[in-house]
């Protein structure tokens, strides 16, 4: 496979939209369903903002893949960023970036102040394609071009970030 080269279009931002938001009740109710209540209680409501933008495929051509940005709602000054890469799906339609779909983890970090980016991996959420499974080398291209298209949705949400980066997950 060849090696990622860094091209102009790597992070650039393709679309994006408001899919919808959840108050604090709603947070703190869903966490108490998943069952995570008793550590994970939302500080501020969130909005969720897909998005696609262009990376690599593991062959080193630009492909367009898709993601989800968490926003805090309702912070005051500069946010830390948290990149989530989320576990093992099957279907394109499970991925975070799809209607219906998410990450728990993602909203909690959101509901905390964080704005998150969640990246799809190749093949998953409205990338052409299969999924390039456990391709360490296209996931990672996946985490950094989202980053990066990520914070160039902040501005324009009225979002500072601090240039604090965090990374959880895979």
């Amino acid at each position: 496979l060849a090696q990622p080269t860094v091209t102009p279009n790597r992070g650039k931002l393709l679309t994006s939209y408001l899919r919808g938001t959840n108050s604090i009740n709603d947070l703190n109710t869903a966490f108490t369903n998943w069952g995570i209540s008793d550590f994970a209680h939302a500080r501020f409501g969130i909005a969720h903002r897909p998005f696609t933008y262009v990376t690599i495929d593991p062959y080193g051509l630009p492909i367009t893949n898709s993601a989800l940005l968490i926003l805090p709602v309702g912070t005051n000054g500069p946010l830390p960023l948290v990149s989530v890469q989320h576990g093992t799906m099957v279907l394109k339609t499970d991925a975070p970036s799809q209607p219906g779909s998410g990450d728990i983890w993602a909203s909690v970090f959101g509901s905390y102040g964080y704005a998150v980016v969640v990246p799809d991996y190749l093949g998953l959420g409205s990338s052409p394609g299969y999924q390039a499974y456990v391709h360490a080398q296209s996931e990672a291209t996946c985490v950094v071009d989202a980053l990066r298209a990520g914070k160039s949705l902040c501005p324009s949400n009225n979002v500072t970030l601090n240039g604090q980066l965090f990374l959880t997950g895979y």
